[in-house]
Parts: structure tokens; sequence; C-alpha cells
């Protein structure tokens, strides 16, 4: 997560309170990062401007390709999977439909726009083939 608010650094808002202690804890070794992810995220879902913030962020191909890297690291999925087990057993799972709900509509247009892309994509393919 580091790595993704550093690519957005030159037109990252200021840090608000809540990332302050999250990173304090973080940097404490009291959060590993995706609890830091999660605790941030579980703020962010009552702060409307963050929200927005993170839909633009999802947006940009280079801050996505980082938390694809992010996500993609073994030692990342090793701390979410433990984060999740111990969310399970609290029964602590926060609700992040809202967020699914708003990510959703923010990136519907994006997927539309993938998928005639993809169309056009294959159509040149089958008329070079034939």
């Amino acid at each position: 997560m580091r790595d993704v608010r550093r690519s957005l650094a030159p037109s990252a808002p200021q840090a608000r309170e809540y990332e302050l202690e999250n990173a304090a804890r973080h940097r404490a070794g009291v959060l590993n990062d995706a609890e830091l992810g999660l605790e941030n995220l579980k703020s962010a879902l009552g702060d409307p401007k963050m929200m927005q913030t993170v839909m633009q962020m999802m947006q940009d191909p280079n801050a996505l390709a980082e938390v694809q890297k992010m996500m993609s690291d073994p030692a990342f999925k090793a701390q979410a999977q433990r984060m999740m087990q111990t969310l399970q057993q609290e029964g602590g799972m926060p609700d992040l439909s809202a967020f699914a709900n708003q990510f959703g509509q923010a990136m519907d247009g994006g997927v539309e726009q993938l998928r005639r892309e993809n169309a056009q994509l294959r159509n040149r393919l089958q008329r070079d083939e034939l």
C-alpha cells in the first residue's frame, strides 16, 4: 500500500487522522500491511471524499498496477489470509457492500470500454486469420 500511495504523491491529499494513527500502529508493528489497508478502508467507508480519491486511484493504470503487484506478493497474501481468518473467528468482518457498489459503479464505464475494445480486437483477429 505504501508504494501505491507514493505513486500518487504529487496529487495525493493530506493524510487523514485515521491514516496517521494507523500508520503509527503499522510502524510500531501492531498492524501488518494487510491490516493497515483494512483499517484504512474501514475508516474510508465513512469518508466520501476519500472514497472518491480511491475510485480515481483505481482508474489510474500505474496505481492499479501497484495494487496488483502488492496483492500478488506472497507475503501480502499470507498476511491477508491470516487477517481474514482472524476476522472470521471474531465475527468482525466489515460490511464492504457499500464500497463494492461504489467501486462497481465507478468501474462500469471502464469495463464496458474494455469489452468493446476486446470485441474489436477479436474481430480484427478473425479477419486476419481468414
